[in-house]
């Protein structure tokens, strides 16, 4: 029997850890091409390759598990303006 491990997020909204650690190495894997002060969504945080793969229901999934690994500083990003709005925006966390 295989033991799932699962992942809860605001609003009590469960994710498989599988599709939650995919979704936040593919971002810190491509983190060295963001830009400073340049706002990204899920979409462009996630890449082509990956953002197309995702099925149904799985891309506004993605976005949540992204905001959460803001909310908790798993990923070096804040985000733009209200954390209500969606689609949510991000940009990097200035270094000082």
């Amino acid at each position: 029997m295989k033991t799932e491990i699962m992942i809860v997020l605001d609003e009590d909204y469960t994710v498989h850890k599988g599709f939650y650690d995919r979704i936040k190495h593919e971002i810190l894997d491509g983190l060295h091409v963001l830009q400073p002060n340049v706002e990204y969504t899920a979409e462009k945080l996630c890449g082509p390759m990956l953002w197309g793969s995702l099925k149904r229901g799985e891309s506004p999934l993605a976005g949540r598990c992204i905001a959460d690994m803001v909310r908790k500083g798993v990923l070096p990003l804040q985000f733009v303006g209200c954390e209500h709005l969606s689609p949510k925006r991000y940009i990097l966390n200035s270094i000082n």
